[in-house]
């Protein structure tokens, strides 16, 4: 629902959803062309919270509070389990508007028509800079760092550093949680989990 609301605020057409058990939108496919340019994402991504600041649609929590815990239920007891179980409790009391929730450079497809942003399916509700801190996430784990996502941040414009700084970690338990669960069926993600909670551990100090 939450991607309908943004196409119809931006002027895209998309039909309205059809509601049998389950809620089916139906869109047009546009056939990826050239590379994700950076500037126009972080602009791309202002233009979307700005359409969805006054969406009042019922939206789960930033950071997915209940699903990150429900996934470390799941998954066999270590230190790393109790690394993300005790990022994820700092999450900070705030409100918030209607997000992305995933806002990382993969999920904008550039297109003939200009960059989109796609994979809206974890819509939550909470601070702008939530979804920052999921574009700079590469940026800050990984060694070289990432200059496209510094460069999306950049364009993005006016932000509140200080709680990106603080929701960044909130974000990757999110993340990590998932990847944990995945493990089983995907061990070529076990070097690269690894490396991200070496950082996480250093970071959440």
């Amino acid at each position: 629902m939450v991607s309908v609301v943004v196409a119809k605020r931006l002027g895209l057409r998309c039909d309205d959803p059809v509601v049998l058990g389950r809620i089916v939108t139906l869109w047009r496919y546009v056939a990826p062309h050239g590379e994700v340019d950076p500037g126009s994402a972080g602009r791309g991504l202002r233009r979307i919270h700005e359409a969805l600041c006054d969406y009042d649609g019922d939206l789960p929590p930033f950071g997915h509070p209940d699903d990150t815990m429900a996934m470390l239920d799941f998954a066999e007891p270590s230190a790393d389990v109790e690394l993300l179980r005790e990022v994820a409790s700092r999450r900070p009391p705030i409100e918030g508007q209607a997000l992305h929730g995933d806002a990382h450079l993969s999920n904008c497809l550039p297109s003939r028509v200009g960059l989109l942003w796609h994979d809206l399916e974890t819509a939550c509700r909470g601070p702008r800079e939530y979804d920052l801190a999921a574009l700079v996430l590469r940026d800050r784990s990984l060694a070289n760092g990432d200059a496209e996502a510094r460069e999306a941040l950049a364009a993005y414009g006016s932000h509140d550093a200080d709680l990106l700084d603080e929701l960044v970690p909130i974000y990757a338990a999110w993340v990590y949680a998932s990847f944990l669960l995945a493990i089983p069926r995907r061990p070529e993600l076990a070097p690269v989990l690894r490396q991200r909670l070496d950082w996480l551990k250093k970071t959440a100090r």
